[in-house]
């Protein structure tokens, strides 16, 4: 049909109108009915916004979750599953640093594979200490973690009594580390009395790297952030040579009672059960 003057008209208004809709304004100057894409743009910016204001609050959480995880997680149970399915091991690094770089593959349950990989030890810092502190024994690099002090004498082939365990406690909210022969347990009551403080209890993870600077099951007598107030059993007198851990599981130095009291600090004190 031929377009008359009349349907010109009207076509043209609709074309105003379905304009005006997309425009988000009607014909007369009120709000109209927004359209599609419209309302999707201002969803996506009611996300956007929240999105801005949930963001810094997630990676926080998520920070604070992951350091928890680490502080818990003790480098022993690592070695320990290594120990159990095998490993390789480099040597002959120079500059006194020892590197056992282990890559496993661990299966827990049905689940997939995880990839182990064993951190590098470098005990050239520590070793250092000791030299500043006099020491003449010699850090040694175990070839399997010793967090307790069984595994450590096993290894060293030495009597379970001279091997010195560093015990952290919180005493009254202060540490307090126990140098004990790994032939008895610390008698917690006693140390208690010994030291004047109204509890003594295990430190726990977070509070022992805070104040030692090292992990649950190779902390060492020295080289802490600070000074710590010690006490050095009286058992590991009956030993020529001790053996105390050097900041590692993996690694232990020898050194004697007299020389343990003089490089710590500590007091003798009999607080084995």
């Amino acid at each position: 049909m031929p377009e008359t003057a009349d349907t010109g008209l009207i076509a043209r208004q609709e074309a105003r109108d379905e304009a005006a809709v997309l425009a988000n304004v009607a014909v007369d100057g009120t709000f109209a009915e927004p359209a599609p894409h419209a309302r999707r743009q201002r969803r996506g910016s009611s996300w956007r916004g929240w999105y801005r204001l949930i963001s810094p609050v997630a990676v926080v959480l998520l920070w604070q979750a992951i350091s928890s995880l680490l502080d818990h997680i003790d480098p022993a149970e690592i070695e320990n599953a290594q120990k159990v399915l095998g490993h390789t091991e480099s040597a002959g690094l120079p500059n006194g640093q020892k590197y056992g770089h282990r890559l496993n593959m661990v299966r827990r349950g049905g689940d997939a594979p995880v990839s182990l990989l064993r951190m590098p030890v470098d005990f050239a810092r520590f070793a250092a200490v000791l030299r500043g502190l006099g020491v003449a024994g010699e850090v040694r690099e175990l070839p399997e973690s010793a967090p307790t002090a069984a595994t450590a004498a096993a290894q060293l082939g030495c009597e379970l009594g001279a091997i010195a365990n560093s015990l952290v406690f919180n005493a009254d909210g202060a540490p307090l580390l126990v140098m004990t022969s790994g032939a008895h347990r610390v008698d917690t009551a006693r140390v208690a009395r010994l030291t004047g403080v109204a509890e003594v209890r295990r430190a726990d993870a977070r509070s022992v790297r805070e104040w030692t600077g090292q992990a649950i099951g190779g902390v060492a007598p020295v080289g802490h952030p600070r000074p710590i107030r010690t006490l050095v059993d009286v058992w590991l007198d009956k030993y020529d040579v001790i053996w105390a851990a050097a900041g590692h599981p993996h690694t232990v130095f020898p050194t004697s009672y007299a020389e343990l009291l003089r490089i710590t600090n500590g007091t003798p004190a009999d607080v084995g059960e």
